[in-house]
């Protein structure tokens, strides 16, 4: 049986945690922590849910792309490269480089390289893993990496717990990982400054990719589009070959890392513990101690000899690349726990102040009200009442309901 290789692209869930619609948490000490609670709930949801043989996290090393005088190598070439980037916020780094720390004190690699990006990092292990009885699992949303998924790697999407293969990309977007590239080089990415064809979308790209099998093929057959994107491939033809240089990752990039420092036993519960400890994540170390993550006291985790500290790049020099934010990986109810609120109603056994603020699926806590007494209720008593109320419901992450009947 295939081992499972679960690989974490780093700042993509690094940047996904602090733009998750979550309410702010803050230490004891003052500390923003919201992101980095976000981001342990993910690390602690994958462990648990899928129990990795081995594990480890790749990161960018430059926002700006260049790291210790080395540019990121699409930049080299294209210096347009992410130049539409904004500064990142400024209490973006501290949580950053807390993540990491954590990260790396919980006994999981971290690697990077500089000059390259972490999706290169990601393509090129899957390389090395994809004949080697692995099961690659690249733990990311980023479309960048539709084009490495193959028959022993897959991408897996922690939040919604759910493996993505060639099969679910063609079915989901009519496309699979070979065309993905050729998809790419039509529709650019703005997020990276990457041109592509104006007007085209990713559903016009893949319907032209099926039918003339590459973005040269349509250049090619150019005289058959309708009017107006026969105008634009005439008029943006000439930007496809630098679009799909930039949109294809690198597969052997040449870095420190090793089958072995991946092997996963567990978290390292000292190191993991001084973290939760200090930034008062309570409820989130009670999770650790009773779910069986914890490799022991001074145990070793997925790689605590120096092997990983030497792959490691130091993290306030590990900016990443901008990832829009989904669904918040946290519990709200965690969260609130940890920085003391209490249940849906209000604090349990106090009558100090419940925290405010905006919950991970985006709705007000209603925390100051202790009891149910004065909520808007409704009568659903007709088909069309009770339609709606279903359709409502469908709308939200999570509802309640009381099965008393007198």
């Amino acid at each position: 049986m295939p081992r499972s290789f679960y690989i974490i692209d780093g700042h993509a869930h690094i940047y996904r945690s602090y733009f998750a619609p979550f309410r702010e948490l803050t230490s004891p000490t003052g500390e923003p922590t919201k992101a980095t609670f976000v981001f342990t709930q993910m690390l602690l949801n994958l462990i648990e849910q899928r129990r990795p043989d081995y594990l480890a996290v790749v990161i960018d090393t430059g926002d700006d792309g260049t790291d210790e005088g080395v540019p990121v190598f699409r930049k080299a070439f294209f210096p347009e490269y992410k130049a539409n980037r904004a500064k990142r916020p400024d209490d973006f780094g501290p949580q950053e480089k807390r993540i990491l720390d954590l990260v790396r004190d919980a006994g999981v690699p971290i690697f990077a390289k500089a000059g390259f990006e972490a999706d290169d990092l990601l393509a090129t292990m899957a390389e090395q893993l994809k004949d080697q009885d692995f099961e690659v699992f690249l733990v990311s949303k980023d479309k960048d990496l539709r084009q490495v998924v193959g028959p022993n790697v897959k991408m897996y999407d922690v939040q919604a717990d759910e493996v993505i293969d060639a099969a679910a990309l063609e079915a989901r977007l009519g496309y699979g990982p070979a065309e993905a590239v050729e998809v790419q080089t039509l529709i650019g990415d703005a997020t990276d400054n990457v041109p592509g064809i104006p007007g085209v979308g990713e559903k016009t790209a893949a319907k032209l990719i099926k039918k003339y099998g590459s973005a040269d093929a349509v250049l090619a057959h150019v005289d058959e589009l309708t009017p107006k994107m026969r105008e634009n491939f005439k008029a943006h033809g000439d930007r496809m070959a630098m679009a799909r240089r930039l949109v294809t990752l690198d597969r052997h990039v040449q870095f420190d890392w090793s089958v072995e420092a991946c092997k996963y036993a567990g978290l390292n519960a000292d190191g993991l513990r001084k973290h939760l400890q200090e930034l008062n994540f309570t409820n989130l170390l009670r999770r650790t101690e009773a779910g069986g993550v914890l490799a022991g006291g001074n145990g070793g985790g997925a790689s605590a000899g120096p092997a990983s500290a030497a792959t490691a790049k130091p993290a306030a020099k590990a900016k990443g690349k901008s990832k829009s934010a989904g669904d918040a990986a946290g519990s709200a109810a965690e969260a609130a726990e940890d920085n003391g609120a209490g249940t849906l109603f209000g604090p349990p056994d106090s009558d100090a102040p419940p925290t405010t603020g905006v919950e991970a699926d985006g709705i007000t806590p209603i925390s100051h009200l202790k009891t149910s007494v004065g909520l808007p209720y409704e009568v659903v008593d007709t088909p069309e009442k009770l339609a709606a109320f279903v359709a409502e419901l469908r709308k939200q992450k999570r509802f309640a309901f009381d099965t008393e009947t007198d």
